[in-house]
């Protein structure tokens, strides 16, 4: 979705989220590190040149706070085992998963899944680019996105040294040799506006900054 017509400077987006990849046997082995494939790092929710990750989509199941009647749901239990294969006091875990849509609607319903929260800079032509993707579309992906909510901070918030947008060290030799315009289209060279233009410095660091032309 593109917003328009916003002041120039820094924004924080909050926004609450779920992502299940392929089936909950392969989400459970992703959880614990034991997957071939990471499929947690497939799926991102954006905000111009920023982004994170999504809530994964078990919650740790306390039946003292949660009410889970609604929907169908699978159970996965961690806990660590000492030398003699006894599960050490304290470690035992159990991960609550929703099974099925009525299940995860209930859970977004009852505010099980925090709140996220990341900063992402807007231009001065006023366009903000929210969006979220998975770039391998496999059967049984759950991606769900809601509950968005946009807070302005100013051009010179604390933050602005989070986005995707940051000043470079004057001191540092670097070769800029991308460009790219505020929607994240690469154009050839600089265009009338703002320009994002992107390098690496002599280690190897990437470093962005902004170029307006007018």
């Amino acid at each position: 979705q593109d917003i328009e017509g916003l002041p120039e400077g820094v924004y924080e987006v909050r926004v609450q989220s779920l992502f299940r990849p392929v089936s909950a046997d392969e989400a459970w082995n992703d959880l614990l590190g034991d997957s071939i494939e990471n499929y947690g790092e497939r799926a991102t929710i954006y905000a111009n040149w920023d982004s994170i990750a999504p809530s994964y989509w078990c919650s740790k199941y306390d039946p003292d706070t949660y009410s889970w009647t609604t929907g169908g749901y699978s159970d996965m239990a961690y806990a660590e085992l000492d030398a003699n294969g006894d599960t050490i006091e304290g470690t035992a875990m159990t991960y609550h998963f929703p099974n099925d849509r009525q299940a995860a609607e209930y859970q977004f319903q009852m505010n099980y899944y925090p709140v996220q929260s990341f900063y992402t800079y807007v231009g001065s032509n006023g366009l903000l680019r929210l969006g979220f993707k998975n770039t391998a579309h496999k059967v049984q992906d759950w991606f769900v996105v809601s509950n968005w909510e946009l807070y302005y901070h100013g051009k010179d918030s604390q933050y602005a040294g989070t986005t995707g947008i940051r000043d470079i060290d004057s001191n540092a030799s670097v070769n800029f040799n991308e460009v790219y315009t505020v929607d994240g289209r690469r154009v050839n060279g600089l265009q009338k506006g703002l320009n994002i233009v992107r390098g690496k410095t002599a280690d190897g660091k990437i470093v962005t900054k902004k170029i307006v032309v007018k």
